[in-house]
């Protein structure tokens, strides 16, 4: 037996077009039901969509899992609400409904997509855990390597973002070294992506920017959102060396194409990293009216952590130029908003600790960057690289 004796069966071809044909009824009418009931709150899509008959389908978690990757750019609070109905239903098919091991498949899809999701709020403990279960379901496929190679991109991020360096290294180099025995050499570009993710996250400046420089040669499969974000990555690269200057350029050049790609999220963060490196060149005037926009626009967003951070490096641009002042009201601002988010406990400390310095006019640019710094340490947050989401779109059924 040579593994492709299907091939040869008659019966069997038939069986797998047929599949293939229902595949893309299922989407297409998972589509349509999308368009229709996803409107208003994130909160209500759940009982709205599932109140659907032909909702619970392979085809609908599909689906699910493709607007999550795009809402994610744009929302990370409505991709989380795509992500949890696509586990949800995936969680109640039949696999007896469809052949071979296609629910598994699915299965570990949409867990890897709510693992990427909650890794991208900051929610590493639950990332992990839904990595883990996706690794469960993916490991069943007969042919599991590319569905885990982007696994490995996933958890490579979920690594970084715990600190655990060598592991997200070892995860994005395992991820492309697959990509590139399968050949697909733009899967492998994102992997190497990754790779310098987690050499920046390490503090390997040097190693990170020769990475991201070397996707250079392959522009031409990058992709414009890719080369937005490589851009903004050697951006933060410039700022770890201390070429603000450079710094500055490679953020405000980012910033514009995320704005001509709609890429709402990323161009906001573009900002609010534009305003940190004008005020680390010394631009502290320039810098207070980046980071004033920056703010307000992450506060819109629900990103408290990316948005306090924004406003303490106003409070270190504000010191730095003697306008004290302005100071009490960003602090009292910061407290209310945590308070209202539930952030207590250490943040809420951090901050009454410079509330209090401020009131007794002994805050300094080094005791509010001690602030800031613990703040972004505890929120996980701030200058990171920016890392496409982890989807082969080699895997991808084409309709038709």
């Amino acid at each position: 037996m040579d593994g492709l004796e299907e091939f040869h069966d008659p019966e069997k071809i038939s069986k797998r077009l047929e599949f293939h044909r229902n595949a893309i009824a299922e989407e297409r009418q998972a589509r349509e039901i999308c368009d229709a009931v996803l409107s208003g709150p994130s909160s209500w899509w759940r009982n709205k969509l599932l109140g659907v008959e032909g909702s619970a389908t392979a085809g609908m978690v599909t689906v699910l899992v493709e607007r999550s990757a795009v809402a994610i750019r744009q929302s990370p609070r409505d991709a989380l609400a795509l992500s949890e109905l696509a586990v949800a239903i995936a969680g109640q098919l039949d696999p007896r409904r469809y052949p071979n091991d296609h629910v598994m498949k699915i299965r570990g899809q949409a867990m890897r997509e709510e693992a990427y999701v909650l890794c991208c709020l900051g929610r590493l403990r639950e990332a992990e855990r839904s990595a883990g279960m996706s690794a469960v379901f993916l490991r069943q496929l007969s042919v599991p390597l590319i569905e885990l190679a982007q696994l490995d991109l996933v958890r490579s991020d979920i690594a970084r973002n715990m600190g655990l360096f060598d592991q997200a290294i070892a995860y994005a180099k395992a991820a492309g070294e697959t990509y590139g025995d399968f050949g697909n050499h733009r899967a492998r570009l994102h992997a190497v992506d990754f790779e310098a993710a987690a050499h920046y996250s390490a503090q390997n400046y040097k190693r990170a920017l020769e990475l991201w420089r070397s996707l250079e040669e392959h522009a031409e499969l990058l992709g414009p959102h890719m080369q937005a974000t490589r851009l903004h990555n050697i951006g933060i690269c410039a700022s770890a060396l201390g070429d603000f200057d450079e710094a500055v350029r490679s953020h405000a050049a980012a910033g514009e194409q995320f704005e001509r790609l709609g890429l709402l999220v990323n161009r906001v963060k573009c900002r609010y990293s534009v305003g940190l490196a004008m005020h680390e060149a010394g631009r502290h005037s320039d810098a207070l009216v980046v980071l004033k926009k920056a703010q307000e626009e992450l506060e819109a967003l629900g990103m408290e952590g990316d948005a306090a951070l924004a406003a303490l490096t106003r409070v270190e641009a504000l010191l730095a130029i003697g306008r004290h002042d302005d100071v009490p009201a960003i602090c009292r601002t910061l407290i209310d908003r945590f308070t209202r988010a539930g952030n207590g406990g250490a943040a809420m400390t951090a901050l009454a600790f410079l509330r209090e310095s401020v009131a007794y006019g002994h805050a300094t640019s080094a005791s509010v960057r001690m602030v800031r710094d613990f703040v972004r340490d505890l929120f996980r947050t701030e200058t990171t690289p920016y890392t496409e989401p982890p989807l082969d779109d080699s895997t991808k059924r084409l309709e038709g």
